[in-house]
């Protein structure tokens, strides 16, 4: 079997900043605006996702569930906000 691997990012990644709050709109802030996200899930509930806006359970982009995780690329993303019923377990990192 031949697998094929793309390089999606190279170098040290960094952490959005911000803090997530239960049920409420949380802003997490990338320093550097980037085209290169990934975020993953592993809180036990499913998010809501926003680029670069507010977010709510009406008005998102993605829903990510529990285990799950997606890159986001050609957009360019200044913040990511989360709405979901947890303060842990959602990490968001950027090249």
């Amino acid at each position: 079997m031949e697998v094929t691997v793309q390089m999606v990012a190279t170098g040290a990644s960094k952490a959005a900043t911000g803090t997530i709050s239960a049920n409420e709109d949380s802003t997490l802030t990338l320093a550097d605006p980037s085209s290169c996200v990934l975020i993953s899930n592993i809180s036990g509930v499913s998010f809501y996702i926003r680029l670069n806006g507010a977010v709510s359970t009406t008005v998102y982009d993605l829903v990510l569930a529990d285990a799950e995780r997606v890159w986001i690329r050609d957009v360019r993303c200044e913040t990511v906000h989360v709405y979901g019923n947890a303060t842990s377990g959602l990490r968001v990192v950027y090249w």
